[in-house]
């Protein structure tokens, strides 16, 4: 029986091709019936359904949400260099 030990060749400091956006920059929350973002210049924002269905894509810092069934939703935040997702619940 033989052992032998594998030390790693290389390390991987990130996992996919966008990293994740720090959570100081981007800002995401609820305004009454509204979705809000800050520190996202010109990002793309996407709003997602729990099922994982588009319910809301926009490039502005307000998304109204009055027409929307209560639950909570899911906001994707990108720019070319990141990108971040944050949870929102819609009352």
């Amino acid at each position: 029986r033989q052992r032998q030990t594998i030390s790693p060749a290389f390390k991987v400091n990130t996992l996919s091709g966008i990293e994740a956006a720090s959570e100081d920059n981007v800002k995401v929350w609820m305004a009454g019936r509204e979705i809000r973002t800050a520190g996202a210049d010109g990002a793309a924002v996407e709003v997602y359904s729990v099922s994982g269905q588009k319910v809301a894509s926009a490039s502005a810092d307000r998304i109204d949400t009055s027409a929307w069934p209560a639950g909570v939703y899911m906001v994707r935040v990108s720019t070319p260099s990141a990108a971040s997702t944050h949870k929102v619940i819609v009352r």
